[in-house]
Parts: C-alpha cells; sequence; structure tokens
C-alpha cells in the first residue's frame, strides 16, 4: 500500500460492516467492525455498508491522515507504534504510543503506512 490519505481511506471489508460502525484492523490487513473491548484499537468509522470483500470507505478517528513511515524493525499490520531513533518507528514499546500500523513490515528500513497520533512536546 504505502500511500498518503487525508482523513478518510480506503480498505477492503474482512466481515460485513454496518455503515457508521467503528472499524478496527485485522491481522489480514481488512477491516472488521470493532467490539467493546476494542476501545482505542480502532481506527475510524466506516462510511458506507460493506459485505466482506467489498471496499469500504473509513474515517481516520480524529480526523488524522495516514503518513508513511521508516520502520526500525521487522513489525505487524495493527501494532502499536513508539518512537525510535533517526526517526523512525517501532512496536518495541519505549513510553507512550505515537500511531498504528496499517502495514506490516518484515525489516529495518521498510516503508509503511501509519496513522501518527497528536503529540505534544514537553520543552524540559
Amino acid at each position: 500500500m504505502s500511500t498518503e490519505s487525508n482523513i478518510t481511506i480506503t480498505l477492503t471489508a474482512g466481515a460485513a460492516i454496518d455503515q457508521f460502525a467503528r472499524v478496527k484492523l485485522s491481522a489480514a490487513k481488512t477491516v472488521i467492525e470493532a467490539v467493546a473491548t476494542d476501545k482505542a484499537a480502532y481506527i475510524g468509522v466506516a462510511q458506507t455498508v460493506a459485505a466482506s470483500g467489498e471496499v469500504v470507505t473509513v474515517a481516520l478517528k480524529g480526523g488524522y491522515k495516514t503518513f508513511k513511515c521508516i520502520a526500525e524493525e521487522a513489525l505487524a499490520v495493527n501494532a502499536v507504534l513508539y518512537a525510535a531513533d533517526a526517526g523512525k518507528v517501532k512496536d518495541t514499546s519505549n513510553g507512550n504510543p505515537i500511531g498504528t500500523a496499517l502495514e506490516a513490515a518484515t525489516a529495518d528500513g521498510d516503508i509503511i503506512e501509519c496513522i501518527l497520533l497528536d503529540q505534544v512536546a514537553v520543552v524540559v
């Protein structure tokens, strides 16, 4: 994928999706309806109805856009991302999460599509 999208993204439904349902990524890089225990794990809200295998438009939560990022290590689709050296991202926890991986990375240096969260810098 490795594209950048503003506010909405088009993905394949991994199951039937109702319009305006909260959705999350599955390991197969499809979207499915989020359940109560997903809490913050959802990526947005479906803007259209879709049957399994059909395309669904998702409005990203927070009105965010997606970004291309450089992975520091192998990581899975839907991984919680953290800051890494050299401006890269990783899924090894080192403080507050900074985003979610929309693609898997197989090695250091892979370019992947991500949702990045707003962060407030703390000056010390």
